[in-house]
């Protein structure tokens, strides 16, 4: 599936179908494929969503240069458009960076 941010396409996936969110952030240069195992063992207790950040797996390039500032924007904005409130989230190297940010919003 994909989403809008801006002028961007990004593409990810949802498993499970639960009251709890779980959002996985991959580490860059990864993408939802490294996190197959994790998110198979756990789909039955949460609605699991994972990215591929732009330019990585299904997610065109981006039309611009971003920031880890638009990283965090395509994350909250995705929450904002899917009424997601208070998920765990659990990000890996640079998926750790962009909840960082996150924190700061």
């Amino acid at each position: 599936m994909y989403f809008n941010y801006k002028e961007n396409k990004i593409y990810y996936e949802k498993y499970g179908n639960k009251k709890q969110n779980l959002i996985i952030l991959p580490g860059w240069g990864d993408n939802r494929k490294t996190f197959y195992n994790i998110i198979d063992n756990l789909k039955d207790e949460f609605s699991i969503y994972i990215f591929d950040y732009p330019g990585f797996g299904k997610s065109p390039l981006p039309k611009q240069d971003l920031t880890i500032y638009n990283y965090a924007e395509i994350i909250i904005e995705f929450m904002k458009q899917n009424k997601i409130k208070n998920p765990i989230v659990i990000g890996h190297s640079f998926g750790g960076r962009i909840i960082v940010t996150m924190s700061g919003y």
